[in-house]
């Protein structure tokens, strides 16, 4: 009896070391290893996806999830990494296939002639997806090709040793997933001239070894009864790089596999190199709306596309996707305001969508010895405001709270979910402590906060800052 008694306290030891080194493993573990997050929230995913993006960051930056999903009602999620190569797709749709298999899985080529061949490709593709006997086999396999040591290959396994020590850099999103809805795409709305492509009709072989893995893929596939598809993006390519996207068309043809060359046809999809690309390699926001709508086109008229208001599934995340990039318009829109009075003539039609915290701190009426008055009451705040000074809190266009020029205050307010605003001054405070969901943003200034902020999305808009005695210049604040 004492025996038995004995084996249930050491397998319930063992049980709750387990449970906490699980939990401890994921706080420190890597989260983003220069692929978006993407991989860790996709087996979250609460509702059926019609397409998995799959690729380097030519396909994070080329496929817009919101424009598949507002305008073709396409549920998309792109999965990928930096620079990831063909072996490193391979990894991430055996764990996303694991999890959920999508209807289509498309496949960009900008890599798919290359294998994995430094640590920080294998780190991209491994030290994000979760334990499998497949990843053990390809860890050993590649670190082999490699060179690496006995000691390297049993740290990728067991993953541990890596990331122990990273108790040292934790930080908010370590702890909370502030970003679930995320599908991939984040954009950018920078233009930068580039060349088009030096097309040639030379084709450069595909190598051995690629090969090999781009068979895995469509056997993969074949097997789950997914439907792959590759494309292949525009970008400022030399002839040598289009003689290696030739080589893969060639030998996808020859497996008789279907691939939407958008590089080749830039001209059919009015791909502008002058206006479309935010450097050599990648497209801004204006080139991959174009591409993202040539494949929605091509995907609504070649597959079946269920209707999502049939099924009775939650599909918010794509909603909340959509106005997170929405957010990231009206933070470009902003951030590019040269003067504090067009800030604000810009921000008030921005006003019934947001948290806005405007802050008078200090002396901020010094900004008025070399400069007019700033338009306050283009947001809502009224001269007399203005002249008494405080924080402002509005909220889709209504005032909810005013400290009225008090110096000693103390406030909260409860926003959407989870979301929450607290703020407080005390008499010897020279600026009031605001605090959003506990993380306090604001800087002590002598002059003007705003702060806007999406309580739908838990996103950080924009924070400028300007300081009265340091000129005219606004200060925004990347997060």
């Amino acid at each position: 009896m004492k025996k038995s008694s004995v084996m249930i306290e050491i397998l319930l030891f063992l049980l709750l070391l387990m449970l906490c080194y699980g939990r401890y493993y994921e706080v420190v573990r890597y989260k983003d290893i220069d692929n978006g997050g993407g991989i860790e929230n996709y087996s979250a995913v609460k509702s059926d996806v019609d397409v998995a993006v799959y690729g380097s960051s030519h396909a994070g930056c080329t496929v817009d999830n919101s424009i598949l999903w507002n305008e073709y009602g396409i549920t998309s999620y792109t999965i990928g990494s930096s620079n990831q190569k063909t072996d490193g797709i391979y990894m991430y749709m055996l764990d996303s296939f694991s999890s959920k298999k999508p209807q289509i899985a498309l496949v960009e080529t900008y890599t798919l002639s290359e294998v994995t061949d430094s640590q920080i490709d294998i780190d991209r593709s491994v030290l994000t997806t979760r334990f499998s006997i497949p990843s053990a086999k390809y860890i050993i396999d590649r670190c082999l090709s490699m060179g690496e040591s006995r000691e390297r290959i049993e740290e990728l396994i067991f993953r541990m040793p890596i990331v122990h020590s990273r108790y040292k850099e934790l930080s908010r999103r370590d702890f909370k997933n502030e970003m679930a809805y995320n599908r991939g795409y984040r954009g950018s709305d920078e233009c930068s001239v580039q060349a088009p492509p030096a097309l040639t009709d030379e084709v450069a072989e595909v190598p051995e070894v690629a090969a090999k893995y781009i068979d895995k893929i469509i056997e993969l596939c074949d097997k789950n009864d997914v439907q792959l598809v590759f494309f292949t993006a525009p970008f400022s390519a030399t002839e040598q790089d289009v003689q290696k996207q030739n080589g893969i068309h060639k030998y996808l043809e020859s497996k008789g596999q279907i691939c939407l060359d958008f590089l080749t046809d830039y001209e059919k999809y009015d791909i502008d190199f002058e206006q479309d690309m935010r450097e050599f390699s990648h497209l801004n926001n204006i080139g991959a709306g174009k591409i993202t709508r040539g494949i929605g086109e091509y995907l609504t008229a070649n597959y079946p596309i269920s209707d999502k208001t049939s099924l009775g599934q939650d599909f918010s995340d794509w909603d909340l996707h959509s106005r997170y990039l929405d957010d990231r318009n009206d933070t470009y829109a902003l951030v590019k305001c040269i003067e504090i009075d067009e800030y604000l003539d810009t921000l008030s039609d921005m006003m019934d969508k947001y948290v806005v915290i405007i802050s008078f701190d200090g002396n901020y009426r010094s900004f008025e010895e070399y400069a007019e008055k700033p338009r306050f009451d283009l947001v809502g705040i009224s001269e007399e405001q203005y002249q008494n000074g405080g924080v402002f809190i509005i909220r889709n266009g209504d005032m909810i709270y005013s400290s009225a020029g008090a110096n000693n205050y103390a406030y909260y307010s409860k926003l959407s979910g989870s979301s929450e605003v607290v703020l407080s001054k005390k008499l010897e405070d020279n600026t009031p402590k605001i605090v959003i969901n506990q993380w306090n943003y604001f800087e002590n200034n002598d002059g003007y906060t705003v702060f806007v902020y999406d309580d739908v999305c838990d996103q950080i808009v924009d924070e400028m800052h300007i300081d009265a005695y340091k000129g005219e210049d606004m200060v925004h604040v990347e997060h």
